[in-house]
């Protein structure tokens, strides 16, 4: 069987880092059908446009074709699902929805979507590989579980999909063999998963429901092994975009200490639920090289909090900001605006808490409304289909935009200054005895701040300690490069790709050095 799979956008969403990415589902499914015999094409259509996308369509001659589908681009995937209907002709491939707007509503876009043969429901590698070996073999895939289908103009309910009960039988997504367009292969391959679920209810999200309040993990060796991989292909940074990467501190803690017993040099970010973060974790993960935690904040108010079913209180929220701040961790809070309960105090404690906090970003939205979660239990099924806005605020209010736009001018302050001074980064390396990524840190602060001597100086100290990081080669070069010095700086980033061949921003800026020391 061939089977292609779209990632629905615009192109002007690739502007957004979330949207110029495919969903990290949709390599698990092309994988888990690699390995099974089948051949596979991933495709963003924001990458390859309309033209682009059809053309590939056309040449791969497709057997199966599965979209995924969320709230902000549900448009954009019916559209999508009428041009490939128009471009492949009749019979054409089989289509299938899926991701957490279809997965909330698969009997609702089934009747109103007549393009679309099939809904997956949920965690869908089980149900992708059935679905292909029934297409290949002729038989009907209605009693597929997790399968919604149409079947003589009548919409199928299926068996429950009992969740994969161990993550590790996956195939690995970091083969060379997956046909990835339209996409940057490398920006990619950065995003990480290391599991899947949330123990969390928050009652604007759709992950109770998808994941049923359970989180399963990779065991800390398959992930070990797909970091040894990441670092042979160059890669020097990576963000695990789990709902909470420390959902089991045990485990994130013998990870982080593998991490360090592998000296693996190498720089990551993540997402956390704040209840579990406290100071020996926030060291620990320091250590291994995190550089930064986004917090799901949301609000400094209690009422607030409770209103929309978030498991932290206020206290939870000082508890962590506090264990970061001693470790020079960086902090981005996710926040909401127009919430229920949400009055001009709270809006001002949550604005006071944040320039007390001093995060290096803010990631800000208004609360929207999204099918199969409690807040949105009033839309009648319709109205995701009738409504040509992107977005369901929960509120509409003067005041709810003014506090949106507040939130948004705090942002562009957090992120036009330094969210620890140079003495703060000092103390939290002492504190941590030295760590390569506080050291490192305290470098690239100094380096920003035109601070040369300091810069060279922490380079040259972590590189005693720690000849072998590349890091340290690579920043130690970027201040050569600031200080007009350019055939040092060359001869740094040139010692940083023997440490990391085919690390990219070192050789961009190799280049860049070479030519300068050329023409000085």
């Amino acid at each position: 069987m061939r089977c292609a799979f779209i990632f629905p956008a615009a192109a002007r969403g690739r502007r957004d880092l979330s949207c110029a990415l495919l969903p990290l589902g949709l390599p698990s499914l092309a994988a888990a059908l690699d390995a099974a015999g089948h051949r596979t094409l991933l495709i963003h259509s924001g990458g390859l446009g309309v033209a682009g996308t059809l053309r590939a369509l056309r040449r791969f001659h497709p057997d199966l074709v599965g979209l995924s589908c969320f709230t902000y681009q549900r448009h954009e995937t019916a559209a999508w699902v009428r041009r490939i209907r128009a471009a492949l002709g009749k019979p054409g491939p089989f289509v299938v929805l899926g991701g957490p707007h279809a997965s909330a509503l698969p009997r609702a876009i089934l009747r109103r979507w007549p393009g679309v043969d099939a809904v997956a429901e949920g965690e869908a590698e089980a149900t992708i590989i059935e679905l292909a070996r029934c297409l290949g073999a002729g038989m009907d895939p209605v009693l597929i579980p997790g399968l919604w289908v149409r079947r003589w103009g009548h919409i199928e309910s299926p068996p429950p999909r009992q969740p994969l009960p161990d993550l590790d039988r996956l195939p690995a997504t970091l083969q060379p063999k997956l046909d990835m367009r339209g996409v940057d292969h490398r920006l990619q391959e950065r995003h990480r998963i290391t599991g899947r679920g949330c123990h969390g209810g928050c009652r604007f999200c759709c992950a109770p429901a998808l994941w049923r309040h359970a989180v399963r993990r990779h065991s800390v060796d398959r992930i070990m092994a797909e970091i040894r991989a990441l670092r042979r292909r160059g890669h020097a940074w990576l963000s695990f975009r789990d709902d909470s990467f420390v959902s089991d501190p045990a485990w994130t803690a013998e990870l982080c200490r593998r991490l360090i017993d592998e000296s693996a040099d190498l720089l990551w970010d993540c997402q956390a639920d704040l209840r579990r973060l406290d100071s020996e974790l926030v060291a620990l993960m320091r250590r291994a090289g995190c550089v930064q935690i986004q917090l799901g904040v949301e609000s400094a108010d209690d009422r607030v909090l409770q209103a929309l079913g978030k498991p932290h209180r206020r206290v939870h929220i000082r508890r962590a900001v506090e264990a970061c701040r001693r470790a020079g961790m960086w902090m981005s809070f996710y926040l909401l605006a127009g919430c229920p309960r949400e009055d001009e105090a709270a809006r001002r404690d949550t604005l006071e808490l944040v320039r007390s906090s001093r995060p290096a970003s803010l990631s800000v939205s208004r609360l929207s409304l999204y099918p199969g979660t409690p807040l949105s239990r009033h839309i009648p099924p319709g109205r995701w289909f009738s409504e040509r806005r992107v977005s369901f605020f929960f509120r509409e209010d003067a005041a709810a935009r003014r506090y949106h736009r507040a939130l948004l001018a705090l942002d562009r302050a957090c992120r036009s200054r330094e969210p620890y001074t140079l003495a703060e980064l000092r103390a939290a390396a002492e504190r941590l005895d030295g760590a390569p990524a506080a050291r490192l840190m305290l470098a690239q602060a100094a380096l920003r701040q035109g601070e040369y001597l300091q810069a060279e100086m922490s380079c040259r100290r972590l590189l005693r300690e720690h000849p072998q990081s590349a890091w340290a080669r690579f920043c130690l070069g970027e201040t050569f490069f600031e200080q007009r010095r350019f055939v040092d700086a060359a001869a740094e980033l040139e010692r940083a790709l023997r440490l990391r061949p085919g690390w990219r921003e070192v050789l961009a800026l190799l280049r860049r050095a070479r030519h300068r020391a050329a023409n000085v």
